[in-house]
């Protein structure tokens, strides 16, 4: 009978023990269900945070119109033999028709100092090359884009993925240079001192070119382009 009782005895001190246990792992269990939701009670706050920045990056377009200025930063080749020159420039819209826009530009470059000018393209809707090379003086061009791309070029993106327009006539010497539609991406861009995104068309050409085309066809403005000879990104946007 002692030993009975004794075994018995074992018996429920391990039964016990055995509970104790079971119970210490159902309280760990809850502790650690305790402390994660604690620890995400502390990072939800910092991820709505987070989302409320990154949506007020809202895509916005450019409204194009007379005292609009656009503020960018760009890059030449002066010489073969050198690497590329900064050259930051203003350009600021001075009027707009349908098919046309005239616009005054402010260029400061280390090499050739300050440069003023203005430009007037006049067909915009076909225009067949970019050639942004400036003079100091006011010019008029027929067939230059300069800072956009032809409004028949984007509709040819848009419905086929592919168009055909010369880059650089005058130092690269294109003949016509195949563009191809690669995807669409939001550029970010300050506009009125405020982060913004544009909706841009991301596009590369067989001689190596990388554009970022604004995503409106009433004014496929280049946001950014990197080519052989020149470069520019635009940076921002004021009245």
């Amino acid at each position: 009978m002692q030993s009975q009782a004794i075994f018995l005895q074992t018996d429920l001190f391990a039964s016990n023990d055995a509970h104790l246990k079971k119970s210490e792992g159902s309280m760990y269990r809850h502790s650690n269900c305790a402390l994660i939701l604690f620890i995400l009670c502390l990072f939800v706050p910092f991820w709505g945070i987070a989302y409320a920045q990154e949506t007020s990056l809202e895509r916005s377009q450019i409204d194009l119109k007379p005292g609009l200025r656009l503020d960018y930063e760009g890059y030449s080749v002066v010489s073969p033999l050198r690497p590329r020159v900064r050259e930051d420039f203003i350009i600021t819209i001075r009027d707009l028709w349908l098919n046309g826009v005239s616009f005054s530009y402010a260029l400061e470059q280390k090499v050739i100092g300050t440069e003023q000018g203005i430009q007037t393209l006049s067909s915009l809707d076909d225009c067949g090359s970019i050639d942004p090379w400036w003079e100091p003086m006011s010019t008029d061009f027929d067939n230059r884009c300069e800072l956009w791309i032809s409004k028949k070029a984007y509709r040819e993106l848009k419905g086929t993925g592919k168009s055909w327009l010369s880059v650089d006539t005058l130092v690269r010497n294109d003949a016509t240079v195949r563009w191809e539609l690669i995807g669409e991406e939001n550029f970010p861009c300050t506009i009125q001192g405020i982060p913004r995104l544009l909706h841009a068309l991301h596009i590369q050409t067989n001689r190596g070119d990388d554009i970022f085309v604004l995503d409106d066809p009433n004014n496929p403005l280049i946001l950014a382009i990197d080519s052989a000879y020149f470069a520019w990104k635009l940076r921002a946007i004021t009245e």
